[in-house]
């Protein structure tokens, strides 16, 4: 998926070998749709924008799935940690027809994450304003 850094430049392309190569936790979290524990593997969304080159200056961050599904999260709320974008669950790439490749997982506690909308899977892109 592509991350569009909200500075004017080219979007940052990102391959799922270039987040798992960032993805070094597992995250074990109830998953609220299908209701049970699972073991994600990803990594906290923030660094991901980071590494894009997100500006001091920007305030949301725009995620859409495949299907065209889409949520805005504060940069507040990303900054604050414990939105993961995940790549693998219980150890195993996360198929499509189970949200993947990549799909945003939030940590327990975490209350952005309290509302399951914005659990949105198969993320097609991101871009920061």
């Amino acid at each position: 998926f592509d991350i569009a850094n909200g500075s004017g430049a080219s979007p940052l392309g990102v391959d799922l070998a270039t987040l798992d190569g960032m993805a070094n936790r597992t995250y074990t979290v109830t998953e609220p749709f299908e209701e049970k524990r699972i073991a994600f593997k990803g990594v906290d969304l923030w660094s991901v924008l980071q590494r894009a080159g997100v500006p001091t200056t920007a305030k949301t961050v725009h995620i859409v799935a495949l299907d065209d599904y889409k949520i805005d999260l504060s940069v507040a709320e990303l900054r604050k940690g414990g939105i993961i974008l995940a790549t693998k669950a219980d150890g195993e790439p996360i198929p499509l027809d189970h949200g993947g490749p990549s799909r945003v997982i939030f940590l327990e506690g975490v209350d952005a994450g309290a509302n399951p909308d914005r659990w949105i899977w198969s993320v097609s892109h991101i871009t920061v304003s």
